[in-house]
C-alpha cells in the first residue's frame, strides 16, 4: 500500500468501499492495531485507519497532546478525504 498522510502529516490507510469508518487507534498504538479488522470490516464499508500525531508514521510535532487536538486532526483528516460524516471506532 503507498503511504498517504493529510497536510498536518497523519498518515493514514484506505481500504475498501462503501460508508466510511474511521478506525482510531488508542494511546501510542498504530494503524496496525486495527489490521484483523479490516479482513472483515473493508467488505462492506471504506475503512480508514489512521496513527495519531507521534504515532506510527505521523510526524511528532512536540506539541502537547489533549484530546482536543487529536478530534481536530480527525476532522482534518475527514475534510482532506471530503467526508461530511463518519462512523468511528476507537
Amino acid at each position: 500500500m503507498k503511504p498517504r498522510q493529510t497536510e498536518c502529516d497523519i498518515y493514514y490507510e484506505i481500504h475498501g468501499e462503501g460508508e466510511a469508518v474511521i478506525f482510531i487507534s488508542g494511546g501510542f498504538y498504530d494503524h496496525h492495531c486495527w489490521q484483523e479488522v479490516l479482513l472483515t470490516v473493508k467488505e462492506k464499508y471504506q475503512a480508514i485507519v489512521m496513527d495519531n500525531r507521534a504515532s506510527g508514521l505521523s510526524v511528532d510535532t512536540e506539541e502537547e497532546y489533549h484530546v482536543a487536538l487529536l478530534a481536530k486532526d480527525v476532522l482534518r483528516l475527514m475534510e482532506h478525504l471530503r467526508i461530511d460524516k463518519a462512523h468511528t471506532f476507537a
